[in-house]
C-alpha cells in the first residue's frame, strides 16, 4: 500500500499525475521529473481493481536493453494504486492497479543526459487479453 498524501491533496486538489512511488504531482508530466538513472519512462492510465477509478501514473526502467512490447502488461507494472481511501473500496489500496492506457512512452536519446525522445509507436491502450 503506498503512503497517504491526503494533506496535501486535500489542500491541493486532485494531482495531474502520481509519480512512481505514488506522490501527487500538479506540474504537467515531463520524463526528467523521474528518477535521474532512468533510460525509458511511460505516463500510463491504470485503474483499482476494486473500484475502478483510474489514476494517471508514472513507471520507468534504468535498463537500456528492456524493450516494450505493445499491449502487453507486462512492461509497465506500477502495483498498488495511488492511496485513495474511500468508503466505497475498502480494499483498493491494497491490490495491484490494473494498466488501461499508454499516454505517453519516452526513451533517453544518446546525445544527451536529459535529451528524451518521445516514441508514439508504444502508446496503447490495453485490451483485457493482454498479459
Amino acid at each position: 500500500m503506498r503512503p497517504d498524501y491526503s494533506d496535501i491533496t486535500k489542500r491541493l486538489g486532485p494531482p495531474l499525475w502520481w509519480d512512481e512511488y505514488g506522490v501527487p504531482r500538479y506540474d504537467p508530466f515531463k520524463p526528467s521529473m523521474c528518477d535521474v538513472y532512468v533510460k525509458k519512462v511511460a505516463l500510463l492510465i491504470v485503474k483499482c481493481q476494486e473500484c475502478g477509478r483510474e489514476f494517471k501514473v508514472a513507471v520507468s526502467t534504468a535498463f537500456s536493453f528492456y524493450e516494450p512490447t505493445p499491449n502487453k502488461y507486462s512492461w509497465c507494472f506500477y502495483g498498488d494504486p495511488p492511496r485513495h481511501d474511500d468508503k466505497d473500496c475498502p480494499a483498493g489500496n491494497t491490490m495491484n492497479s490494473i494498466p488501461v492506457q499508454v499516454l505517453e512512452y519516452w526513451e533517453r536519446g544518446s546525445s544527451g543526459h536529459m535529451c528524451w525522445r518521445r516514441r508514439p509507436e508504444y502508446e496503447c491502450v490495453f485490451t483485457e487479453e493482454a498479459e
